[in-house]
């Protein structure tokens, strides 16, 4: 028994590694956008009421968006567009939360993917959750 699962051992080691290694990018292809900061931070409390919820990337974006409300119990009151910053980074979209509740707002998903960069790479899916006091 050990010595058959020290084989199964080796051919799966062998296996792995005659994969070829995953290959990087190609010089010149444009990274993705990634959230650099949220408003309000993963884990605050915020106080009930209005709100302004901003979510800043690390590079100049279009000016699409895709807000995800993974469930909509959790996902707050909010107007139906967003400012977008001077610098082209930011997206602010005025909310309104309820004291007590948990809340939770996607920034793109695997089908909803307009939060892109300007040369419309979409940003890596990016997730915040809060409460309201």
């Amino acid at each position: 028994m050990i010595t058959l699962a020290a084989m199964i051992g080796a051919y799966a080691a062998l296996a792995l590694a005659e994969r070829p290694a995953p290959s990087a990018a190609p010089a010149g292809t444009p990274s993705p956008p990634r959230v650099t900061a949220v408003s309000p931070a993963p884990g605050t409390v915020a106080p009930a009421g209005r709100l302004a919820l901003t979510v800043t990337f690390d590079q100049p974006m279009q000016a699409g968006w895709s807000f995800i409300a993974r469930d909509p119990a959790t996902y707050p009151d909010c107007e139906r567009t967003p400012k977008q910053s001077a610098d082209r980074r930011s997206f602010t979209l005025a909310c309104t939360v309820q004291a007590g509740r948990a809340y939770e707002i996607g920034f793109n998903s695997d089908r909803h993917r307009n939060f892109a960069s300007e040369a419309g790479v979409p940003a890596i899916p990016a997730l915040v959750r809060f409460k309201a006091r």
